[in-house]
């Protein structure tokens, strides 16, 4: 699907990483979790809450 959403990407946005790999950074942990708190869960399937869990935590 060429319109679903993405929800790292979504992240990415919202905290104002300039590369995803950035949100893994102990300085974006608030941010990103402030950044949770604007996202529905029911916008991202649950595949990419798992995938977005275990790329933050790991």
């Amino acid at each position: 699907m060429a319109d679903e959403k993405c929800l790292l990407e979504d992240l990415q946005d919202l905290v104002g990483c300039l590369y995803l790999s950035d949100l893994r950074l102990l300085c974006s942990r608030e941010r990103v979790r402030q950044a949770l708190k604007q996202l529905k869960a029911e916008d991202y399937p649950p595949a990419q809450w798992q995938d977005a869990v275990h790329y933050l935590m790991s």
